[in-house]
């Protein structure tokens, strides 16, 4: 590889625009050559924002025949992640993509089954679990500091009363608010768990009128036991926004504090230890753990290894979305596909 990162990036709305080219602009390391992108807006104000030195087509077919690329990313709408990735994989680039990976499951199967033949590596796009906060929640985890994790929760209360952009509605068409939003949470408590989820079930609720399930109360099983819960509401009032983040050992209680950066362990000796992530040099944008994750994607780029964060967590997180879906639907718990 040259001493220069060579990215692509396929996509430049909303989300490609806070949390792909900030964060690219701090990396001295990285070159953006090409990106793509289907309007002409957008591909005019890219012209202006990255330079001469960036390409700027308009079809990511295009930028995937290029010769000069280290890896891409997949920053698009939802319903073409899928075919983009497989593409990709198919021309031998690494790929970082947002999810979902796919619409279906069935469409997933069939990325993963491209990773499988590709000498490449695909990366899902689950920021959170590269904060730096998280990642000391799982080594703590994984150093047995809480024994056995029989507990993982998480309650987010978030204002989507009148989204301007429209969050709730685009959910429902991209796969509904568990496989878009819940997703993330999905991911981190999954993560702590130590568990692959199993089943399913939950109750939730529509207030608003978006089609969405904008308030409910989900139970997760891992088949290490450990149990998930998820509690969520998107009619919160901004000023009394908050993410509540734990888990629950046979030892110790750990509380996680995502956006503090700070952990607090808790042990049932009465031991007390707490834990602030250090400064950094660089902004938390747009979420915790958005830089440090393309610094991971990089990081596997120049050794050439795979990243764990791959297509089959992709692929859970889709199937415990859909899952949830149907629980709520049914009102029962559901066995994962």
């Amino acid at each position: 590889m040259n001493q220069h990162c060579r990215l692509g990036l396929l996509g430049l709305g909303k989300w490609a625009r806070r949390a792909y080219l900030p964060n690219l602009a701090l990396m001295d390391d990285v070159q953006l050559v090409a990106v793509s992108t289907r309007t002409d807006a957008n591909r005019a104000a890219a012209a202006e924002w990255l330079g001469p030195n960036t390409a700027v087509l308009p079809d990511w077919r295009e930028l995937l025949k290029r010769s000069d690329l280290d890896g891409v990313i997949v920053a698009t709408a939802p319903e073409s992640h899928c075919e983009i990735a497989a593409s990709a994989l198919d021309c031998g680039l690494p790929v970082l993509c947002e999810k979902p990976l796919a619409l279906t499951l069935d469409e997933c199967d069939r990325l993963l089954e491209a990773e499988r033949q590709s000498l490449a590596f695909l990366q899902v796009g689950l920021e959170f679990r590269h904060a730096p906060v998280l990642c000391q929640a799982k080594k703590w985890v994984a150093e047995g500091r809480l024994g056995q994790v029989t507990q993982v929760w998480c309650s987010i209360f978030r204002d989507k009363r009148d989204s301007p952009r429209r969050q709730p509605e685009r959910w429902v068409e991209n796969g509904g608010v568990f496989v878009e939003f819940l997703c993330h949470y999905f991911d981190m408590l999954t993560a702590l768990s130590g568990g692959v989820p199993e089943r399913v079930s939950g109750v939730a609720g529509q207030a608003l009128r978006s089609g969405a399930w904008d308030h409910g109360w989900l139970n997760i099983e891992y088949d290490s036991g450990a149990l998930g819960h998820v509690g969520y509401s998107l009619l919160c009032p901004r000023d009394a926004e908050r993410l509540e983040l734990g888990v629950a050992g046979d030892r110790a209680v750990l509380e996680i504090m995502l956006g503090q950066g700070r952990l607090v362990l808790q042990a049932h000796d009465g031991d007390r230890l707490d834990w602030q992530a250090p400064p950094v040099d660089h902004p938390s944008e747009p979420y915790p753990g958005s830089f440090e994750q393309l610094r991971h994607f990089i990081g596997c780029l120049r050794t050439g290894e795979p990243s764990p964060i791959n297509g089959v967590v992709g692929r859970q997180m889709l199937s415990l979305g859909y899952g949830a879906e149907r629980a709520v639907r049914a009102q029962r718990s559901v066995a994962l596909r």
